[in-house]
């Protein structure tokens, strides 16, 4: 330990660290913090990178959007009845209901004569 001598006192006292001690010390903490303003720097930089590529992005799809919507055709109105028209879905033909009586024609195919009695 480098000793150092007191003026007021003219005693010599151990003063605990060399100045090269001192040096180091003094410089690492320099060191620190220059090494902490260029992390906030790299962290805001990454930070700006990070939004300039999103506000990027927005304006290109934003872009493709309004191109799109100029090449396509515009839409047919809404109260045109082509686009109003019911969707017909034929099915087999219903049958006919036991309960009802046959149709007029249905009687004549299955009409059987009856024999006339009295004159002959």
């Amino acid at each position: 330990m480098p000793e150092h001598f007191c003026s007021a006192c003219g005693q010599e006292h151990t003063t605990g660290k060399s100045p090269e001690v001192r040096i180091a010390e003094i410089n690492a903490q320099r060191d620190v913090e220059i090494a902490r303003m260029e992390y906030r720097g790299d962290q805001e930089a990454a930070v700006l990178e990070a939004e300039t590529a999103v506000t990027v992005t927005e304006l290109e799809t934003t872009a493709d959007v309004a191109v799109a919507e100029e090449t396509e055709p515009p839409p047919a109105p809404a109260e045109d009845p082509a686009d109003n028209q019911a969707i017909v879905v034929e099915g087999p033909p219903a049958e006919p209901e036991h309960d009802a009586p046959p149709p007029p024609e249905a009687e004549h195919e299955n009409h059987v004569p009856q024999k006339k009695q009295g004159f002959f």
